[in-house]
């Protein structure tokens, strides 16, 4: 029997929130909910109560170990919303079935005459970067798309940043 996630308590909240309000980061309120109640808790907001398992061992558990306790899809969770349908939101054999098919695309031997394409569009990216500057990289990774580009060979950059500023609401 699995026993409930912890939740943060009154201060721990405070902490978070407050952490959350310096940085504008979720990130931040991310990294001091697992400093503070430990690599697997719950957040509990009205109509939404994510679990977040942070590390190997709980990604193990997640994912191997005790994977039939726990489900993705919710109709009413805002990612299912967003996200519709796919590998990061579907249980069970759908899961499965997505995974299969992704799988043998993402496997070394066919990951690996693509290296040099990924380092040249990480190095385009870079350039556009200031010596020092600090970058958001949950902001920045989405937006860049390196590796669908070099998959692809199509050069995300203008339609990703106006779809994500619409998606980020700036």
């Amino acid at each position: 029997m699995l026993k409930p996630l912890p939740v943060a308590g009154p201060e721990t909240g405070l902490t978070v929130l407050k952490g959350l309000a310096r940085d504008r980061s979720l990130l931040t309120a991310m990294a001091i909910m697992r400093d503070e109640v430990g690599p697997a808790f719950q957040i509990t907001l009205p109509g939404f109560q994510p679990a977040v398992m942070v590390g190997p061992d709980s990604n193990r558990q997640i994912m191997v170990s005790q994977r039939e306790h726990f489900h993705w899809r919710s109709p009413s969770d805002p990612v299912t919303k967003l996200l519709r349908h796919g590998v990061l939101v579907e249980d069970g054999e759908k899961h499965d079935y997505l995974r299969a098919q992704m799988e043998p695309v993402l496997l070394k031997p066919q990951v690996m005459p693509h290296i040099p394409a990924m380092q040249a569009y990480t190095d385009r990216v870079l350039a556009n970067w200031a010596d020092g500057s600090v970058q958001d990289m949950l902001v920045e990774m989405p937006r860049r798309a390196i590796f669908a580009g070099t998959l692809l060979d199509v050069e995300f950059g203008p339609d990703l940043e106006r779809l994500w500023r619409r998606f980020a609401g700036y």
